[in-house]
């Protein structure tokens, strides 16, 4: 496995490191939905759950268990907090990520536009998400810890960042 390409999500969740997959069909960054559902994979969908805003997507999750416990927990005012701690994402990028997105609905602009230009991606064993810079490293420690695996850290650990003022993007190797 090539540094600096951490694994993707669908890699991840197959070999079992990740506990939930979201495909959003047609997505940016769609897979290959026929070879999860001929798994036999449990999932949820907009069917079941208006997660997307009406979007069609499909939440696959390791086992019955996780996928029930994932729709009895569902709640609509929160549902950005519950798909990301089910796509097992770090706590605390979580909390972030749903203060930034309240700041933006509540019409916050001046709290969501200071969040945002703190905001860095990070992507590690199939999770990829957003958080304060501020956060890396207890985040990054919280996925080393969680996700253990050689594979996932021979690939390494993904980070980019942002410069708002100037439109450029970069990416940084964690390694």
């Amino acid at each position: 496995m090539q540094a600096g390409r951490p694994l993707s999500p669908l890699v991840a969740f197959l070999k079992g490191f990740k506990p939930a997959l979201l495909e959003v069909p047609n997505g940016e960054f769609a897979s290959d939905v026929v070879r999860l559902l001929g798994n036999g994979y449990p999932y949820v969908s907009e069917r079941m759950i208006d997660l997307l805003g009406g979007r069609r997507f499909f939440l696959y999750f390791q086992n019955e268990a996780e996928c029930i416990r994932f729709r009895t927990a569902f709640a609509e005012e929160d549902k950005d907090r519950g798909l990301g701690l089910a796509l097992g994402f770090p706590p605390k990028a979580v909390d972030w990520f749903v203060r930034m997105q309240t700041a933006k609905r509540s019409g916050n602009l001046e709290q969501y536009r200071q969040m945002k230009d703190r905001k860095i991606g990070m992507g590690y064993c199939g999770c990829l998400f957003v958080c304060d810079v501020g956060d890396f490293l207890e985040n990054a420690r919280w996925l080393l810890d969680t996700y253990p695996y050689r594979e996932a850290k021979e690939a390494g650990m993904y980070v980019r960042t942002w410069s708002h003022a100037c439109g450029c993007r970069s990416t940084t190797d964690g390694n």
